[in-house]
């Protein structure tokens, strides 16, 4: 199954209103992977695009570090990594 995000999705628009980087720094693909995963937790749940899950997506397809290290921590303090 392909999804493509639309420029109306909220993480897309989420994404673009936060800083973007080039994915190009040490440590990257841990840090994708551990958001990747607490995604798919949260959408198997009833938070399913909520503002937690929406920000996460974003900060995902951000590729800035320090965006997705600081959501990794948050996910983390929350209990989903």
């Amino acid at each position: 199954m392909k999804f493509v995000a639309t420029q109306n999705s909220p993480v897309e628009a989420a994404r673009l209103a936060g800083p973007r980087g080039d994915g190009k720094w040490h440590g990257f693909n841990y840090v994708y992977t551990a958001i990747s995963t607490a995604c798919q937790k949260i959408a198997q749940t009833n938070l399913h695009l909520s503002d937690e899950h929406v920000n996460a997506m974003a900060a995902l397809g951000s590729g800035h570090e320090d965006r997705m290290k600081s959501m990794l921590w948050y996910l983390r303090d929350r209990g989903l990594v």
